[in-house]
C-alpha cells in the first residue's frame, strides 16, 4: 500500500479561527470568500474547515473585493 500524501500536512482551522486571523471579520465575510473561491473549504462530515495555508495566502495577498449579491 502506498502513501497518497503529497507535501507537508496543512493545518485545518475552524471559522472562528479564520475570522480572528482576518482581523475579526464577520461570518458572512468568510462565507462570501468561500463562495467567491478565494477561500477553499474542507468538509469533514458536517464540519467545515479551512486550510491555514489558504488563509495565510489571503492575508499576504490581500482580501479581494467581494460582490454584494
Amino acid at each position: 500500500m502506498t502513501d497518497q500524501m503529497q507535501g507537508p500536512i496543512d493545518r485545518l482551522i475552524n471559522e472562528r479561527e479564520v475570522r480572528a486571523l482576518l482581523g475579526g471579520c464577520g461570518r458572512t465575510t468568510v462565507w462570501r470568500l468561500s463562495r467567491a473561491g478565494a477561500l477553499e473549504i474542507v468538509k469533514l462530515g458536517r464540519a467545515t474547515r479551512y486550510r491555514m495555508s489558504n488563509v495565510q495566502k489571503l492575508i499576504n495577498e490581500g482580501i479581494p473585493a467581494l460582490p454584494r449579491r
